[in-house]
């Protein structure tokens, strides 16, 4: 999910939290969430924050993202995209 919170609250755990918790409860709305990770160091030129959603089960994800995408989240217009497990791992792992 791209889009959640502007860049310069990547820094702010407080922020971090607060976003992580509502990802994980729309999301949640759409199937189980096995996990939520913010990536906090985005590469040079950058303009969005990123979101990653690891559901139990390849529909559910394709029924958040369908659910979220071009919704508003903190008055952001987010985008919502299936990225592959991999995608997933490597956020986890610290990149982008």
């Amino acid at each position: 999910i791209e889009n959640t919170l502007p860049l310069d609250q990547l820094r702010d755990s407080t922020h971090l939290e607060d976003a992580e918790l509502d990802v994980r409860e729309e999301c949640g709305r759409h199937g189980s969430v096995l996990g939520v990770c913010i990536p906090t160091t985005p590469p040079s030129g950058a303009s969005k924050s990123r979101v990653y959603v690891k559901f139990a089960a390849a529909l559910q994800a394709e029924a958040a993202m369908r659910a979220l995408d071009g919704r508003l989240f903190d008055d952001n217009a987010v985008r919502a995209q299936c990225v592959s497990a991999e995608a997933y791992d490597a956020a986890i792992a610290g990149g982008w």
